[in-house]
């Protein structure tokens, strides 16, 4: 199972709690929620799909904390997409067009004509480890504990 890629409280800033509401009046808060997390759902699987063809195993593990923020954005704009398709709200075109800009963002990604940059973690300098460092009669002391 793939891991979202965006949170509920991300698609609500950008989008707009207020917009998200009026969309759905009919719905209690929790159903809407619900509606929220499978839509954020089924877009992360979709974009999963795409990153996987291209990046395969060299891809890290990505969450909503973890998730390039333009990758993350398109993903908020897929789910979106998932939540006005079926109804018939006028803010299903602009959605739609979004939804369509960000799949070409996505296939770019897939054929290798734009690029992710992922945050790599800092390297550990392995060159002068601590040991090497420190006073030899405290490393003696607290190896094997002999007063030094």
């Amino acid at each position: 199972m793939t891991a979202l890629l965006a949170t509920a409280a991300q698609l609500k800033a950008m989008k707009g709690e207020d917009r998200l509401t009026r969309a759905f009046p009919e719905l209690e808060p929790a159903e809407l929620d619900a509606r929220v997390d499978a839509a954020l759902r089924s877009a992360s699987e979709e974009v999963a799909g795409y990153l996987a063809s291209r990046y395969a195993d060299r891809l890290p593990t990505l969450d909503a904390t973890t998730c390039p923020a333009p990758l993350r954005d398109r993903v908020i704009v897929l789910a979106w997409w998932f939540l006005l398709r079926d109804g018939s709200d006028l803010q299903a075109e602009p959605a739609h067009r979004d939804y369509k800009d960000a799949l070409s963002y996505l296939q770019a990604l897939q054929n290798g004509s734009a690029s992710l940059i992922f945050e790599r973690p800092t390297p550990v300098d392995v060159t002068t480890p601590e040991v090497l460092s420190a006073d030899p009669r405290t490393v003696l002391r607290d190896f094997v504990g002999v007063a030094g």
